[in-house]
């Protein structure tokens, strides 16, 4: 039979002691990396999701903006085709006034 030294073994089992607890503390570090990627991983896939939702949003956006200016180009050609419209009816009604007026001096003449 093997003979050991009473110090040795206290020795032994004081570094198996700190050696067991810095190996649960290890764990509980990794188990606790563990939970925080999780939450981290979470966060990330919110985000993305809030990413693309605000990407189809600003799409629409865009879109909209652009049939706005379309409609924008549209009322600008009805205003220059009305005031074109209007030029002719003044042109027309001063010709026709002044033909009236030179009918009306021809005919007391």
């Amino acid at each position: 039979m093997v003979e050991y030294d009473t110090d040795d073994v206290d020795t032994l089992r004081h570094r198996l002691h700190e050696t067991t607890s810095q190996l649960e503390a290890a764990a509980h570090m990794g188990l606790e990396l563990a939970q925080h990627n999780t939450r981290l991983q979470q966060r990330v896939d919110t985000l993305e999701s809030t990413h693309d939702d605000l990407r189809q949003r600003m799409s629409a956006v865009e879109r909209d903006r652009r049939w706005m200016h379309e409609q924008s180009l549209r009322v600008d050609q009805m205003r220059v085709s009305v005031t074109d419209l209007l030029a002719r009816d003044d042109a027309t009604r001063t010709r026709l006034t002044t033909t009236d007026r030179h009918n009306t001096e021809l005919n007391m003449r």
